[in-house]
């Protein structure tokens, strides 16, 4: 994680604070994925101290990081790699949460800027560094393993990006979680996977087959 506004779990964040619940949301994901996670602390918005803990970071197989992948002033993410001689292979995706991730080679190693709101986090997981940890971990592939389940009720979004977007499959019916956004971690808990909705399709009608990822 990155940020002078990220706080630790014990503690009460003020107005202008967030808990640091991505360090702990990744690394159950990566032993999930039969990685074993090494958690850095927080890098605070200070380029010298990023580029230390990414370089610290490099130590490992593969490298994640959350958040200040942005466009923001203290975003240093991607400035911290490039000083260390960086290849980015892409900056940006069309989908919905999770725009704005990274992906790169530096110094020997793999790494991804993952967004740092919690559902831009855990989706972003899923579909980029989850098939890397795959790879690494000697599989010859790494497709992402979507299956399809129906509609319970209508569900519409706004075409143009692919949409990853909290769900709950029971059986072979998937029921969309009301949620508000890619900092609702709730709605997150909520779910038990995400339905993928086509950026060309703006409207899915009850009892239409649908993508899911399961969570």
């Amino acid at each position: 994680m990155t940020g002078d506004e990220i706080v630790g779990l014990g503690e009460t964040p003020a107005a202008h604070q967030i808990r640091n619940s991505n360090s702990y949301s990744i690394a159950a994901q990566v032993e999930r994925a039969g990685g074993i996670p090494f958690v850095l602390p927080v890098a605070r918005d200070d380029k010298d101290e990023t580029v230390r803990l990414i370089r610290q970071g490099f130590e490992t197989d593969l490298l994640l990081l959350s958040g200040g992948v942005s466009a923001g002033k203290y975003d240093f993410v991607e400035a911290a790699l490039a000083e260390l001689g960086a290849t980015f292979f892409f900056d940006r995706v069309l989908i919905q949460p999770g725009a704005p991730v990274v992906f790169g080679h530096a110094l020997g190693k793999f790494f991804f800027g993952l967004p740092g709101n919690p559902a831009s986090t855990m989706v972003t997981f899923e579909i980029f560094a989850r098939a890397a940890l795959d790879l690494l971990s000697g599989m010859d592939e790494a497709p992402l393993p979507l299956t399809l389940a129906r509609l319970t009720r209508t569900f519409r979004h706004k075409p143009g990006l692919t949409r990853f977007l909290p769900a709950h499959v029971g059986c072979t019916e998937v029921t969309p979680v009301d949620w508000q956004g890619s900092g609702d971690v709730p709605a997150i808990c909520r779910a038990n996977a995400f339905l993928v909705a086509d950026a060309d399709k703006p409207e899915y009608a009850a009892g239409d087959l649908i993508p899911v990822l399961m969570k």
